[in-house]
């Protein structure tokens, strides 16, 4: 009985350090009109995979969910782990960094994947964008500065190295 639960425990240790690979991502908030505050300016940022199906909510920033449309029609609210707040009313610098795990704590198979980004303000144009992610065994960054409300997004992913010695 004791030997199946050591078993079990150091089969649970390497599956994390097998998953244990991570995304980054930051960006700043910026007005969408020039000289405008950010008042009332809601935004999320999550993750689906390549199918549109839902993995992971990363960051949303909202007094009112219902106001980020896309999002909340494929999550109905669902933060899991994600960094909350409310409404922004300053522009600012945000990071994330994701283990690469559902919104249930499981991880995530190797694939492809999209980061969504979606923003809402009173007044203004809801924006939406999608920039195509990869799970995999390889590093790398995507650098984009053409996103409305998104500038200067930095996506970095680290995957895991696995190392151990053979007999």
């Amino acid at each position: 009985m004791k030997q199946k639960i050591i078993l079990g425990l150091t089969i649970m240790l390497w599956l994390v350090k097998v998953n244990a690979q991570t995304l980054d991502v930051q960006f700043n908030t910026t007005p969408l009109t020039k000289g405008d505050s950010l008042k009332s300016y809601n935004i999320v940022v999550w993750v689906e995979d390549e199918y549109g199906k839902f993995i992971s909510t990363l960051l949303v920033y909202a007094d009112n969910k219902k106001q980020l449309v896309k999002w909340y029609s494929k999550t109905t609210g669902s933060t899991g782990n994600a960094i909350t707040g409310g409404t922004l009313s300053t522009a600012k610098k945000h990071y994330i960094d994701w283990d690469c795990r559902k919104f249930n704590g499981a991880f995530i198979s190797l694939g492809k994947y999209k980061l969504c980004l979606e923003s809402s303000s009173v007044g203004e144009a809801e924006t939406y964008h999608e920039v195509p992610i990869s799970i995999f065994y390889k590093a790398y960054e995507i650098k984009r500065d053409d996103l409305t409300f998104f500038p200067n997004l930095v996506i970095s992913f680290t995957p895991i190295t696995v190392t151990g010695k053979s007999k």
